[in-house]
This record gives structure tokens, C-alpha cells and sequence, in this order.
């Protein structure tokens, strides 16, 4: 009967190993009989397989193929920090002996269960009134165990012991457990400081601070200097009392302010005569402050001196004092006296009357007379001409030196610019009969010059025009806008065309279009290799001539390919991938064993039935 079955049994694998090639899924039940004709053999061998759990909890031995009838003994071994728990067999307990036979008479798969071991963390406080301990307990092997001890008010945590020996001096000690642990937090009395800064130094003084013992009672003094007020107690920057004597129970260390301010006083001001001046720096100042009094006199008027209570106490403008009362001082101020002076130009051109010492405010009349063969021109003070009229009459504000201008016989040279705003001219004015007068003409931006003309007819090509005054005359500077060239070019060549470049007139908008080839797309317009636009329509003003580059980059195309049925082959040459516009790729499909390549598609259509393929790549391609 046995041999019957094996040589059923061959046959079948016979079978199935010649179906396997054509057909998978036979295969798969081919198998499946072969284990069947296997498990009909009544003295195996048969296999006991044995894991353990968890994997670093213990050792097991005994797993392996036994006949059927044999005694199998298998043997779990705890690692450090696991016991032995049972054994398991599709989740059903076996046996809680760590060593476990039995008589093989099936393949079986049993599990080894361990679990970690249990150690005791105990901890207290010396003394127990110093503090408290918490995070003591029961923790299995590898465990991370946390004690945090915490001083009680007058107390503070000095280390953690264990039989008499320092492990650690910090009040939250963590450590992995591997062994049972008696910890002990020892703690010790404090002597608590209470500390006392003054705000501002030496405003002040205080008594009162030192060493204390707990609960003892420490009463604080705070006496302000002369010039100061006490205002408060204050702590990590918080008022805490308002009395100068600040009295409680010492519970913990202290770090105290007293804080004291200046005493305020006012500076006031009198102005004499009324509206004579102006005053900078009154107010109200800190005892010990500096104040500045700046005496500014109204226009017309001198500062003489600073009194109080009558009494002089400064000629200076500026007066600077130590504030240490209330002060109400006075600012003394009187009219000025000027000088008015007269020159004529040239000397022998007339005559001036008028001149003197004069208080501010007062009216003076200057009169000029020309010489014969002179007319006059004007009065001018500092260079500015103040007046037109031979009469000159004004209010005397300050020191005068003026100059009657006479001159002989004069002309206008006057000068305009066309078109409007397109330049300025320079040189036009007064000139004597016989003088050099000389022109010039300077364009505006974007403008050059073409020409002087008078009365229509062209004087001169020179933006420099020099010539003698001989009469009243009238120029016209001619300008003319400026021609630009803009240019542009292609990268890579031929990649695109571009359009819009030529010659414009300065301020004129040009608007460049680049536009890309088959193949190929728009990147960036630069000019002198920076980036200045990433539009394919770029407009700006014209100012300067520019050469701007279209950059242009060749599209880039996804070629993948996928091999159906997975299993039935490969696809190799040139490969899948990124390829630039007009690149060949070459794809080579290659069967497995029992297939036969049919053909290519794309998107369910074919479009080559020969294993290698090659195309020129325009698009993205699955």
C-alpha cells in the first residue's frame, strides 16, 4: 500500500512539474496534492518547528523532523531579565514546564512564551519632614524608572543615595532597571537669604537684610537720601508693598528692590519785554537733574542776561544749573542797532545818499544818482538784487551793505528752446554794448541739438555759440530725439523667431514677441547674461540701445513602458526615460521562458509588432 502511494505521488509531481511552465495556478494545486500524498505516509518524517516569544526573551532547542512515533523533548531557556512562562500552540497553552516532550505523530508549530521579570524600586526621604519622594514601584526587567524628589518650604535636595554611596545629584534621577533598588533623597535645612538692592544706587539706604531661618520674622527699612522718595518694595520686577517698613515671616530665600525716585521741581521762564524772545528747556526736572535754559532772542532783538529774584546769575544764552528746588528765573532781551552802508559799482557810475546806523525796525531811504553818460541799474545786497528803483526804502532788520549798480548803455540777449523741454539754454541775460556774449545749448535726456536760429535762418551748427553784442537779439535752440536701436537674438540658433526689434525713438514702448519652434519652448528673455523677463512678450520704454537674447530650451519627454503580464519579460536597450525633442529611443522587449513577445501598444492601439522598437520621441509616451 505505501509503495502504491509513493509511486502515485511521483506520478502526480511528474505532472505538475511539466504543467508549471503553462499554467501557474496548476502548479499551485499540484503542490498542494504532493503534501497531501506526503501527510498520507504514516511514519513521516514530520517537522516541529518552535519560535519564541518575544525573540529576545529566551533560547529554545529540540525543533526538528522526527518520524512518526519518536519522542520529541524541546527546551526553553530564559535570557537575563525573562521567566519561562508556557507553551503555546495556535494560541492554545501546552505546558507550563519549560521542558516539554511528546510523541510525534504530526508536523506542529509551537510558540515558547517568556515574560520579563518583576523588580521592586523603593524610595524615601532623610529626613522624611525634608521632602517628598514620588515614582517608586514595581518595574519590570529594562525599564525606565523616574524618582523626583521635591524639598519641602526650608529644605533643599542634596543627592540620591543607595547603601550609604551618592548615584546621583539631581533631583530627577532616571535609570534602567535590572535589579530590585532601595533609594534614599536626603535633604537638609536651609538658611535663607533675603537679599536688598536700591534703585537708583545711593538713592537710599535700607536695614534689615541678612540670614534667616524658616518661618523666622525679618522686618525691612528703606530711608531715602535727600532729593528722593521712597516708592516701593518690588520683586522679579513686582511691587509687593508701598510702606518703607515691610515686614513678613521668611518661608524661602529673597531678592528684594527698594525702590526710590528723584523728587520733582519746576523750572518757569519770564520773558522781558514781553514777545522779545523765546525759551527752550522749562519744565519739570528730578532733584539732581541738569537743566538747560536756551534763551533764543526774537528777530530784532539781543539776549543781555538771566536774573532770579533780581539778582544776575548769567550773561550766557545757554544757561546750565543743577536743579534742587522750584526755580522761576528771567530772560532779559533788548532791540538791536544796525549799520547800513552803501558802495556804488563802478565808483565813477553816480552818487548814493541815505546811509547811517539805524534800530531795528526803523525806515530807511537810499537815493541813487547816476553820473552823466550812465543810467542806473539796480540796488543788490549779498548779490541779490533788492530793488529796481533808484528810491530805495525799507525796514531795517539787520547790518546792510548794498551796492547801486550803474552801468552803460545795455542789451537783452534772450534765448528759447524748441520743442519744449527738450533742453535748456544758458547765457541769455544783460550784456553791454561791444561784450562777448556766448550761448549754450544743453539737450534733455534723449534729445541731441541741431541748431541755433534766428528769425528762422540758422546762426550756427555749435551747441557753443560765441558772438559779439551789438543789439537786442532773439535765438531759438533747435532739438531733435535721439533714434535707438534695440536688437535681439536667438539661443540656441533657429530654437525661435523673434519680432519687435528695430529703431525706435527714445521714450517710445517696444514690445518684443519671442516665439518658439516645434520642439522647443520659451524660457527667459536676458540681457548681459541677467534674466529680465520670463514673458515671451516683453515691453519696456525705450532709453539706450540694448541687444536682448530669446533663450529658448528644447522640450523634454517621459518615455515609460510596462510589460503585460508582469511576469512574461523585460523591456532593455536605450531604456525608459527623459529624451529631448527628435531623440531616438530604442525599447527591446525580451520574453521569459514560455512566452512569446506579440506586440507594442500605446493608449490600446499598436504600433509596432517587432520585439525592438525604436521611434523619433515628439511627446510624452506610456
Amino acid at each position: 500500500m505505501r509503495k502504491t502511494l509513493l509511486f502515485l505521488g511521483m506520478i502526480l509531481a511528474l505532472v505538475c512539474a511539466n504543467a508549471h511552465a503553462e499554467n501557474h495556478e496548476l502548479s499551485t494545486n499540484c503542490n498542494v496534492t504532493s503534501m497531501a500524498s506526503d501527510r498520507a505516509q504514516d511514519d513521516g518524517p514530520y517537522t516541529i518547528g518552535v519560535t519564541s516569544n518575544p525573540t529576545i526573551g529566551g533560547t529554545t532547542t529540540g525543533a526538528g523532523d522526527y518520524e512518526s512515533g519518536q519522542t520529541c523533548t524541546l527546551t526553553a531557556t530564559p535570557n537575563q531579565g525573562y521567566v519561562f512562562a508556557n507553551w503555546t500552540e495556535n494560541g492554545v497553552p501546552q505546558t507550563n514546564n519549560p521542558v516539554y516532550s511528546f510523541t510525534v505523530i504530526e508536523n506542529r508549530e509551537l510558540v515558547a512564551n517568556f515574560v520579563a521579570s518583576s523588580y521592586n524600586i523603593s524610595a524615601y526621604a532623610d529626613p522624611y519632614i525634608g521632602g517628598s519622594v514620588v515614582g517608586a514601584g514595581t518595574y519590570g526587567y529594562m525599564q525606565t524608572c523616574t524618582l523626583t524628589a521635591t524639598a519641602n518650604p526650608g529644605y533643599a535636595f542634596v543627592c540620591w543615595t543607595e547603601n550609604g554611596t551618592s548615584v546621583s545629584s539631581s533631583p530627577t534621577y532616571s535609570f534602567t532597571v535590572t535589579a530590585n533598588r532601595d533609594l534614599v533623597a536626603v535633604f537638609v535645612a536651609q538658611d535663607l537669604v533675603i537679599s536688598v538692592t536700591i534703585n537708583p544706587t545711593n538713592a537710599g539706604s535700607v536695614s534689615g537684610a541678612g540670614t534667616y531661618s524658616f518661618q523666622q520674622p525679618c522686618t525691612l527699612v528703606a530711608t531715602p537720601a535727600t532729593g528722593y522718595d521712597f516708592i516701593c518694595w518690588k520683586e522679579n520686577g513686582v511691587p509687593v508693598a508701598y510702606n518703607a517698613t515691610y515686614s513678613f515671616n521668611v518661608t524661602a530665600p529673597r531678592n528684594l528692590v527698594a525702590q526710590f525716585a528723584p523728587k520733582s521741581f519746576a523750572v518757569s521762564v519770564t520773558v522781558n519785554p514781553a514777545a522779545s524772545g523765546t525759551i527752550a528747556g522749562t519744565g519739570t526736572y528730578s532733584y539732581g537733574q541738569t537743566c538747560t535754559l536756551v534763551a533764543t532772542p526774537a528777530t530784532g532783538y539781543t539776549f543781555v542776561n538771566w536774573t532770579e529774584n533780581g539778582q544776575t546769575v548769567s550773561t550766557e544764552a545757554t544757561y546750565e544749573f543743577t536743579v534742587t528746588g522750584n526755580c522761576n528765573l528771567v530772560a532779559n532781551f533788548t532791540l538791536k542797532s544796525y549799520e547800513v552802508s552803501v558802495s556804488m559799482n563802478p565808483t565813477i557810475g553816480g552818487s548814493v545818499t541815505g546811509a547811517g546806523t539805524y534800530l531795528y525796525g526803523q525806515t530807511c531811504t537810499m537815493v541813487a544818482t547816476p553820473a552823466t553818460g550812465y543810467t542806473f541799474v539796480n540796488w543788490t545786497e549779498n548779490g541779490q538784487v533788492v530793488s529796481t528803483e533808484a528810491t530805495y526804502e525799507f525796514t531795517v532788520t539787520h547790518n546792510h551793505n548794498l551796492v547801486a549798480h550803474f552801468e552803460l548803455q545795455s542789451l537783452v540777449i534772450s534765448a528759447t528752446v524748441t520743442p519744449t523741454n527738450s533742453g535748456i539754454v544758458s547765457g541769455a541775460g544783460t550784456y553791454l554794448y561791444g561784450q562777448t556774449c556766448t550761448l549754450t545749448a544743453t539737450p534733455a535726456t534723449g534729445y541731441t541739438f541741431v541748431n541755433w536760429t534766428e528769425n528762422g535762418q540758422t546762426v550756427s551748427t555749435e551747441a557753443t555759440f560765441e558772438f559779439t553784442a551789438t543789439g537786442n537779439r532773439n535765438f531759438v535752440a533747435h532739438f531733435a530725439l535721439q533714434s535707438i536701436v534695440i536688437a535681439a537674438t536667438v539661443i540656441p540658433t533657429n530654437s525661435g523667431m523673434v519680432i519687435g526689434t528695430g529703431t525706435y525713438s527714445y521714450g517710445e514702448t517696444c514690445t518684443l514677441t519671442a516665439t518658439p519652434v516645434t520642439g522647443y519652448e520659451f524660457v527667459c528673455w536676458k540681457e548681459g547674461g541677467d534674466i529680465v523677463s520670463i514673458d515671451e512678450t516683453y515691453s519696456f520704454t525705450v532709453t539706450a540701445p540694448r541687444n536682448l537674447v530669446a533663450q529658448f530650451a528644447i522640450k523634454a519627454f517621459l518615455v515609460s513602458a510596462t510589460v503585460n503580464p508582469a511576469e512574461s519579460g523585460t523591456v532593455t536597450g536605450t531604456g525608459t526615460g527623459t529624451y529631448d525633442y527628435g531623440q531616438t529611443c530604442t525599447l527591446t522587449a525580451t520574453p521569459n521562458a514560455g512566452y512569446t513577445f506579440v506586440n507594442w501598444t500605446e493608449n490600446g492601439q499598436i504600433v509596432s509588432t517587432a520585439a525592438t522598437y525604436e521611434f523619433i520621441v515628439t511627446s510624452n509616451r506610456v
